[in-house]
């Protein structure tokens, strides 16, 4: 019942253009900010470790849009999970370097690309298997029927998960 209800409010918000996620991902920032402590003190701790040279407002401001960013890739897996291949690569700018991946793979070679858990990386995955063939790893959560449901959407376009 409950995955019923997550696909049904997925599906609904991938009925909205990507102009209206991003002004809806501010509010949830904002209350994501305000209502997570635990997320915004690790976030300010990590961003203390990695721009120690920023002031503490600086710190906080960054913190803030990233929070912003992280509830726009959320609200983005309604994309992700129910438009059409040919939707979500419109959304993509002119590739940059692809021929460094494909040079490499005609000399036998397999290529690793690395990609960080939060932001786009779904879509780019998607992207990336229009060019080539993809393998993505991830780590199984307690949650197997949201898995099985993860896996199914980000494989449905042909990458192979493991």
């Amino acid at each position: 019942m409950k995955m019923s209800i997550l696909k049904s409010v997925i599906w609904l918000i991938g009925l909205l253009p990507p102009r209206v996620l991003r002004v809806l991902s501010k509010p949830l920032g904002w209350l994501g900010w305000t209502a997570s402590k635990t997320k915004k003190n690790s976030t300010i701790r990590n961003l203390a470790a990695c721009y120690p040279q920023l002031s503490e407002e600086e710190r906080l401001s960054l913190g803030r849009r990233s929070m912003r960013h992280y509830m726009l890739n959320i609200l983005e897996i309604g994309l992700t999970w129910n438009w059409s291949l040919k939707r979500i690569l419109r959304l993509f700018d002119a590739p940059q370097g692809l021929e460094h991946l494909q040079e490499a793979i005609s000399h036998g070679n397999g290529v690793m690309v690395l990609m960080p858990h939060s932001g786009g990386w779904v879509s780019a995955a998607q992207w990336l298997q229009n060019e080539l063939d993809l393998m993505a790893m991830f780590n199984p959560s307690a949650h197997h029927s949201f898995d099985d449901e993860l896996t199914r959407r980000r494989s449905r376009f042909g990458t192979r998960m493991a």
